[in-house]
């Protein structure tokens, strides 16, 4: 049987992508966090293994690791509010950065096979904020340690995760039972969108073809959504008014699937019949892409899409 950690076991993602994966009886899934009292409630609700783990100390990890001695990681844990990663600054470097440096370290230690690390789209241009800065820092450390490790390491990038921890989905829901009117700090963004099933079967796709990921990024095609848009449906949903306010420290109006220099390193690679990007970073002559993805050209989330979105809320929040 394989065994996996998922880190940031608690969080919405790793307990969703916990049952998804515990459905083939050939994995044995341990869901490790800090939070152990969410970790017991997840595992009654997932059917998965449990075990405390803090990737900023590496006693903790390496107490996981040597319980669980897992052959896959898959990477979820981190800080990732951008307001808050300006306010603790040094809790988002410790726990992004640091951690994953940590988190290496003693998987080559215990000689785990594999490892998938899930990013962010915000880690590409990150110039906005320190929340951007610490996943592309994340991103570059694992992709540049692919190089001399003997682990299999790729790295996923994602867009806004629909009712996951910190969601605006969340938030709103919060506002609309308790005023009956949802404050936006940005209807004139656009973001990416994707449903959680989508992200967990992309990170099983990359997690069974590491052979072909190893030192990549890899991202999906994703389709994004002007935030106004999105609440205009939600009103019409839950029968509420919204209203913009400030913008919060940190906010851009767009997300890029690319940076700009990694625009000659980026091509499609298929995987499981899935058409995807990947980032090689050894590549840099490649004539792929001409102009970057971003949130504003790319293929925008119809009517339809967006109220999926919005009501397929999944049981495991």
């Amino acid at each position: 049987m394989i065994k996996i950690l998922i880190t940031g076991g608690s969080g919405f993602l790793a307990k969703n992508l916990g049952l998804y994966l515990s459905k083939e009886k050939k994995y044995k899934i341990t869901l490790c966090s800090r939070n152990i009292e969410n970790l017991r409630k997840v595992s009654n609700e997932t059917n998965c293994n449990y075990y405390p783990l803090n990737i900023n100390s590496i006693g903790s990890l390496i107490d996981a690791f040597n319980n669980v001695k897992p052959d896959i990681i898959i990477h979820c844990a981190a800080t990732k509010f951008v307001d808050l990663s300006e306010k603790f600054s040094e809790e988002c470097i410790e726990t992004n950065v640091l951690g994953s440096i940590n988190l290496l370290r003693v998987a080559e230690i215990f000689k785990v096979k594999k490892l998938v690390v899930i990013s962010t789209d915000k880690a590409a241009n990150p110039d906005q904020n320190i929340y951007s800065q610490s996943k592309s820092l994340m991103e570059n450390y694992f992709i540049n340690a692919s190089k001399k490790s003997k682990l299999q390491i790729a790295c996923i990038r994602f867009g806004n995760l629909s009712w996951s921890t910190g969601s605006v989905f969340n938030l709103w829901e919060e506002m609309t039972f308790k005023n009956k009117i949802i404050s936006s700090t940005g209807p004139d963004m656009r973001r990416f969108f994707i449903h959680v099933d989508d992200a967990s079967f992309l990170i099983k796709i990359v997690m069974q073809n590491l052979g072909k990921c190893n030192g990549l990024i890899i991202t999906d095609n994703m389709k994004s959504a002007k935030i106004s848009d999105i609440l205009d449906i939600w009103k019409d949903v839950y029968n509420v008014s919204w209203k913009k306010i400030r913008a919060r420290d940190g906010d851009k109006i767009d997300e890029y699937l690319l940076s700009p220099n990694e625009l000659k390193s980026a091509y499609y690679i298929n995987l499981n019949n899935k058409k995807l990007i990947a980032i090689d970073k050894n590549k840099t002559n490649l004539k792929f892409f001409t102009k970057n993805i971003t949130s504003k050209n790319s293929p925008k989330l119809s009517k339809e899409e967006i109220l999926h979105l919005i009501i397929s809320k999944p049981k495991l929040i």
